[in-house]
């Protein structure tokens, strides 16, 4: 359904909106898969600092 109406609004948008639209909606999903990785690895304790506590 979502995906329905996006389409259905992407039409009716100019295609330079539409690839700004595609552009930000890139740059929010590779922000939000940062930020996840990111806590995935703080919750495994894979951050750097306990990475560099461990070596000395």
């Amino acid at each position: 359904m979502i995906a329905t109406s996006t389409v259905k609004f992407a039409r009716e948008l100019d295609p330079n909106d539409v690839r700004h639209l595609k552009s930000d909606m890139t740059r929010s999903r590779v922000r939000l898969e940062i930020q996840i990785g990111t806590k995935v690895k703080i919750v495994n304790g894979e951050d750097e600092e306990s990475k560099s506590r461990d070596q000395k």
